[in-house]
């Protein structure tokens, strides 16, 4: 190790755990689905904020819908009608959605 790292042990510590976390295996789609969806609701409840809160802070896709689209989004997500999103109504949304965002893109950065 460079010896300006062993003077400060805070870097060997921040490399150290950033080196870890390239090691770890990435959360499987559904994984992450569940965990996206365990955060932003209450108790197995998500309204449409919670679930456009979601929807761009963990997925990152609220710039890639227009306003029309959401409105069209939400009337098909909530199969029910009751203006909560169950977990099946958000897998039902999401995953479609989020593998035609990523379809969507193109170039460098990805």
């Amino acid at each position: 190790m460079p010896t300006v790292l062993e003077s400060h042990p805070s870097n060997v510590d921040r490399i150290a755990a950033k080196k870890k976390r390239h090691q770890e295996a990435a959360p499987s789609l559904e994984d992450f689905v569940r965990t996206t969806y365990e955060h932003h609701s209450n108790k197995g409840h998500m309204t449409f904020a919670q679930f456009w809160e979601a929807f761009d802070g963990e997925l990152h896709l609220t710039n890639w819908l227009k306003e029309h689209e959401k409105k069209k989004l939400e009337a098909t997500i909530d199969k029910n009608r009751d203006g909560d999103v169950s977990y099946n109504e958000f897998v039902g949304g999401i995953v479609p959605l989020m593998k035609e965002a990523f379809n969507s893109r193109g170039g460098p950065e990805w």
